[in-house]
């Protein structure tokens, strides 16, 4: 089952795939660091991962529609970025992006290769 929820972040719950999850309010409750900081202390890095996503893209007209920002959870990470295409694996919605640690807030950034 699928449950969308829109308040600015876009954050879809119960899809699970490997260790990873789309994150919602019930799955983090017990983290020191909400989605919502996160995605607080992402939001400046967040164009330039957009832009980098659609430096990768075959089909750059997808670079000029709306994007949305989506935050994932992958251990003690969560992977916060901007995207416009509408995948359907959440794999897709990995790398590049902004890593914030759950439990400190840390920002990581993707490699220079990436960039």
């Amino acid at each position: 089952m699928q449950k969308i929820l829109c308040a600015g972040i876009t954050m879809i719950s119960l899809l699970h795939c490997s260790s990873r999850i789309m994150v919602d309010a019930d799955s983090t409750n017990d983290l020191p660091i909400q989605p919502a900081r996160a995605l607080e202390l992402a939001t400046p890095y967040l164009e330039l991962i957009f832009q980098l996503r659609c430096l990768r893209r075959e089909d750059k007209s997808w670079c000029s529609r709306p994007a949305r920002n989506y935050i994932t959870l992958e251990g003690s990470w969560y992977c916060v970025l901007r995207e416009s295409y509408p995948y359907k694996t959440l794999n897709a919605y990995q790398d590049p992006c902004v890593r914030v640690h759950t439990k400190t807030g840390r920002i990581a950034l993707p490699s220079l290769p990436d960039l």
